[in-house]
């Protein structure tokens, strides 16, 4: 059996997270110039994945893994309120600021329309991307914030351990395992999984003139019912990281096993149909390997009481969409580099005046004092 070996914050998840978030601002830079995806480091080395969908994968696959423990040490609403005072606070902050963005950037948003903010309304409420038909005209991708998207997503899933809980789908292993597979088996089978890359014009958002009744409803639908791709891939991935967390002692982790993961892991980004499961599956020993095998950086220790990494992935869209506006000829390398830079800071006064503050008002709901009720630990 395989024991944890890392006491709890002395691990390398946050930098990882930091990694990951640096990725998708590397996979950008390329993409937000010219909308062409296939220059992107990752796509053109294997032909499959950028390197922004392996940094999405992996946050889900840490996510996973972490909201899995927190839930079961947890009394349940304590567990949602903390989910909560980490999401929204940073998101909102975040999401006005994008808005803003685009005012100072182009000079049509005061064209903002009363359903375009009703739109923003509800978007903020189930965490999705802010929309403004005129942000960032005649641009590739010209929504305020597209990297938005995933944080319902994220939520959902936070939804779905406490959903898995009440069902009691916890108390066999076999069974999440199963539910596991069949999300990832119903992602890849899916017909809109193999579809032709296009560039998208506009986040995703409801922008007709409806009823509040029937936005709130087509809204709830556009992110969940009429998204099933994007819910199979999300909730499999995740999934595995709980299945890791569940699993955790009966699974062995070695450095020479990392090797043979790592290779299987390459083998299968060469594959459009086996890329993102063997990042899951593979890819998600070798993080927790390194996460929880491996010493502690130094670097680990200032992130694990520093979460930069939320901040980062808010800000960086919106700084690379500022900077691409403001200098049209900027190069992919000067983009990522100067949106690392100013994102680290912008995450940091983040983390430090808002996201902070916000989770130590956990501390105000104190759950009765009863035993924390033991979901199975594969024990």
């Amino acid at each position: 059996m395989s024991q944890l070996v890392t006491p709890n914050r002395m691990n390398n998840f946050s930098t990882l997270r930091i990694l990951f978030a640096i990725l998708v601002i590397l996979s950008h830079s390329f993409e937000l110039i010219d909308g062409n995806r296939s220059r992107e480091i990752l796509t053109r080395v294997f032909g499959t994945i950028s390197f922004g969908v392996l940094a999405v994968d992996g946050f889900f696959v840490v996510s996973g893994y972490l909201i899995t423990k927190s839930y079961i040490s947890s009394e349940p609403l304590a567990y949602l309120l903390k989910r909560v005072l980490r999401i929204y606070p940073g998101f909102i902050v975040a999401f006005i600021l994008s808005i803003a963005l685009c005012e100072y950037v182009s000079p049509h948003l005061s064209a903002i329309t009363k359903g375009e903010i009703y739109d923003d309304i509800f978007n903020l409420v189930f965490l999705m991307s802010p929309y403004i038909k005129t942000a960032y005209p005649g641009s590739f991708y010209p929504a305020p914030n597209g990297a938005m998207w995933t944080i319902s997503y994220e939520f959902h899933c936070y939804l779905l351990i406490m959903l898995l809980a009440f069902f009691g789908l916890f108390k066999n292993r076999k069974i999440l395992l199963a539910i596991t597979i069949f999300a990832l088996i119903a992602y890849l089978i899916h017909p809109d999984k193999y579809m032709p890359y296009a560039v998208m014009d506009s986040s995703s958002s409801i922008h007709v003139h409806i009823g509040v009744g029937a936005r709130i409803i087509d809204k709830v639908k556009s992110i969940s019912i009429e998204s099933p791709k994007d819910d199979f891939r999300f909730f499999g991935i995740f999934l595995v990281g709980s299945c890791f967390y569940i699993f955790r002692n009966i699974i062995t982790f070695r450095p020479r096993y990392a090797a043979v993961a790592a290779v299987l892991l390459i083998s299968c980004l060469f594959s459009k149909h086996l890329a993102e499961p063997g990042l899951a599956v593979f890819g998600g020993y070798l993080i927790f390997w390194f996460a929880l095998h491996v010493e502690a950086l130094s670097i680990s220790k200032f992130f694990n009481e520093n979460d930069l990494s939320y901040g980062i992935y808010l800000y960086a869209w919106p700084t690379q969409k500022v900077l691409i506006s403001r200098i049209p000829h900027i190069t992919t390398y000067s983009l990522f580099f100067s949106t690392l830079i100013l994102c680290l800071i912008l995450a940091y006064l983040s983390w430090i005046l808002i996201e902070k503050p916000i989770l130590n008002l956990k501390g105000l709901y104190r759950p009765k004092d009863t035993n924390v009720r033991q979901i199975i630990e594969g024990t």
